[in-house]
Formats: C-alpha cells, sequence, structure tokens
C-alpha cells in the first residue's frame, strides 16, 4: 500500500519489503502539502501536479549455495517398522563427497533381529537440502531423488559387502528460472554396508581353544558386525 511520509522538505527514502528479485515493478508517489491538503506535490521536472509512475526491475537472485544437507537413515524392518537409526547427520557443504554409511549392525539394533549369513535387509537414507537464498529452490532428477532405498547382504566373516548410491540433486539459484544463471549439481553417496572379522584362533594360556575360518555362535556368523 501507499506510504506516507513527511519531512518538511527533506529528502525522502522508502524501503519496500517482501518484493522478489528479478520481477518488474511501478512505484508511483503524490503527497500534499502540510496542512495544505489542497497544495499537490510536484515532480522535479515532470509536468503535471502529481509524479508519473516509474518502472524499474529488482537484481536478480544468483546464489546457488548450500547452508547444509541433512541426512536421515531408516532400518526399513521385515515388519513392516520404519525406524530412524540414530540422529539426523549434517553435512556441511565442503563435505558432502563423503556421504554417508548405514551399516547393518544399525538395522539389527534397530529392529531387535539377528541377520543370519547370506541373510539380506532393507535400509534407506533421506536427504534435505538447506540453501542460502530463500528465492532459491533444488531440482532432483525424479520425484522420489531425495530417497534412496537399498539392500545390505550379511557378509561371511572377513568378508565384506555393500553397496553405493548417489543421491543427486541441482541446487539452483531464483535466476534459473529465467535462463539466465545455470543450477549447480551435487551428490551425496550413501553406502550400505556389513564387515565380519575372521577369527582364526583364539589361545587361553598359551594352548589353542580352536581353529575356525569364522567364529560365531554355531550360525555361520562372524563375530564383529562393521
Amino acid at each position: 500500500g501507499p506510504i506516507a511520509q513527511t519531512l518538511n522538505g527533506q529528502t525522502m527514502s522508502f524501503t519496500f519489503d517482501g518484493l522478489v528479485p528479478g520481477k518488474d515493478y511501478t512505484i508511483g508517489c503524490g503527497g500534499t502539502s502540510l496542512g495544505q491538503s489542497w497544495v499537490r506535490t510536484k515532480c522535479e521536472g515532470v509536468a503535471g501536479s502529481t509524479c508519473e509512475p516509474k518502472p524499474f526491475t529488482t537484481p536478480a537472485d544468483t546464489v546457488a549455495d548450500i547452508v547444509q544437507v541433512e541426512v536421515r537413515k531408516f532400518a526399513l524392518c521385515k515388519d513392516g517398522r520404519e525406524l530412524l537409526l540414530g540422529d539426523p547427520v549434517i553435512l556441511p557443504p565442503d563435505s558432502l563427497s563423503s556421504g554417508e554409511t548405514i551399516k547393518l549392525s544399525e538395522y539389527e539394533e534397530a529392529c531387535d533381529e539377528m541377520v543370519f549369513v547370506g541373510g539380506k535387509v532393507r535400509v534407506a537414507a533421506r536427504i534435505n537440502v538447506t540453501m542460502v537464498s530463500k528465492y532459491a529452490y533444488v531440482k532432483f532428477p525424479r520425484l522420489d531423488g531425495w530417497e534412496a532405498a537399498m539392500t545390505i547382504a550379511k557378509a561371511f566373516g572377513g568378508g565384506n559387502t555393500s553397496s553405493t548410491e548417489e543421491l543427486t540433486f541441482d541446487a539452483c539459484p531464483h535466476s534459473s528460472i529465467a535462463g539466465t544463471t545455470p543450477c549447480v549439481p551435487h551428490a551425496v553417496p550413501i553406502t550400505a554396508t556389513d564387515v565380519q572379522v575372521a577369527i582364526d584362533d583364539i589361545f587361553i594360556g598359551g594352548f589353542p581353544m580352536f581353529a575356525a575360518q569364522s567364529a560365531g555362535n554355531g550360525n555361520g556368523n562372524g563375530i564383529g558386525n562393521g
């Protein structure tokens, strides 16, 4: 709406909030003499008793910087539960390439389930991107591009299983809508893994107790989930 201000002949300045970057606007002003409502303002160099509206364009917002990427890890239990694994992990912009790892042992603890060698479980990771500019936006390659659902297989003793999927997205400045500034591509690798430690011999008092390729509880599980 209109902003009224009286400064007794002094230069007046106004601040308008809520304007969008890179957009065309028109501004007009007018006023009366203090105590003499019939005396109208007159713009310097402009004919007529009131100031004519003038067009202007707000500066473009080209900022595509990221504040952080939040990664949440989930165990997709076989009974249908979807359980959050620990606290969200916060990745600053310079650490996106390091990504995040989901361990099978985290799944076992959360779902209260023992996984035997060769068994497979499902886990997921989801990301949320925070941009510096409130006008910037994030573009994923597909509708569910912010989520990665993966399978982890239980490893044999002394072995490991792992797979990695990249969650890719574009950080786009507001000016990219008009095609004047390109979006910036990013990727966050998510690794699902299981690592087992093999025990060849155990000695007590200098005497070997047993030798095995994989020590466990009789079901083939190694000791020491990664």
